[in-house]
């Protein structure tokens, strides 16, 4: 099973499923360092919240598939996970909160496929993910750490069940065509109303 690329080329579905394995397993051993060099200076539960909500925003961007994708996906989730820091600053609510910009941001932001699908995919895996990380999460390094491995393991799947295509939802056609078409139909009711 392929996704299809945007200029034409593939992206094979095991590439974004790879993708997501291997950042889990970046992301759950940069819990050591977080505990060692951020948590003093932070605090623990600060560090990990800033630790959770960077972590939604360079996973969006590892898995785009492109530097221009992953810098747009960039730029619209760092404010999100900004917001939830702010809003939720525990660890557990920007846990949730930087799930939930993952789930948009991979759904809404980057794949297209149909809606229904989509949200009983990502509700699933949100569910799901949280769960079995919060079932397998200890305060110590080790248990936030397979945490953090369990909870990306979870999303991997995403590339397997969802089965999206490459870029966000559109109408068909082209942007400039539909905007071209829209003002015609206005002059056309521009100069019936005038005649």
């Amino acid at each position: 099973m392929t996704l299809r690329h945007p200029k034409g080329g593939a992206l094979p579905v095991r590439k974004g499923f790879g993708r997501t394995l291997a950042f889990g397993v970046v992301a759950a051993l940069g819990v050591p360092a977080v505990r060692l060099l951020a948590a003093p200076v932070l605090g623990s539960s600060a560090a990990f919240a800033l630790y959770f909500a960077a972590l939604a925003v360079a996973y969006l961007a590892a898995i785009a598939g492109t530097p221009r994708r992953a810098a747009a996906v960039t730029m619209l989730s760092a404010p999100a996970a900004t917001f939830v820091l702010l809003v939720a600053p525990s660890p557990l609510g920007v846990a949730m909160g930087a799930a939930a910009i993952v789930a948009v941001g991979r759904s809404a932001w980057l794949y297209r496929a149909p809606l229904p699908r989509l949200f009983v995919v990502e509700t699933v895996l949100l569910v799901l993910g949280l769960g079995l990380a919060g079932a397998v999460a200890s305060p110590g390094t080790v248990g936030i750490t397979i945490a953090v491995w369990t909870w990306f393991l979870v999303q991997s799947a995403w590339f397997l069940v969802a089965r999206p295509s490459p870029g966000p939802r559109r109408e068909p056609g082209d942007g400039f065509e539909r905007a071209r078409e829209r003002l015609e139909r206005l002059l056309d009711e521009w100069e019936a109303g005038a005649a």
